[in-house]
């Protein structure tokens, strides 16, 4: 039997390419959500060569626990992301200056 909750919990499927799921793993076993030696993807049991199965353990919970901190310091990311983006521009037009594009 299973334990009634007060609040329900609510089942929110991501998607992720291979490559972000790569870095999001590394992430995770970093802040020790998952195993370190956990490879991202191996191949599917009694499947073809080219089945592949992604590893998902540790991903839910670092996305659920540190959500609210990303959120939090959005705005700080893209104002550096803003600036960033202001100095490459300079730079860019300092390289046309100087006829070096």
């Amino acid at each position: 039997m299973t334990k009634k909750r007060k609040t329900p919990q609510i089942l929110v499927p991501v998607y992720f390419n291979p490559d972000a799921l790569t870095e999001i793993a590394k992430d995770a076993a970093e802040m020790k959500f998952r195993p370190v030696l956990l490879q991202s993807s191996k191949q599917k049991e009694h499947g073809f060569a080219d089945e592949i199965v992604y590893q998902r353990k540790g991903i839910g919970r670092m996305l659920k626990y540190c959500w609210n901190y990303w959120k939090q310091h959005e705005a700080e990311r893209l104002t550096e992301k803003a600036k960033l983006a202001q100095d490459e521009r300079e730079l860019l037009e300092k390289k046309k200056k100087l006829g070096m594009i």
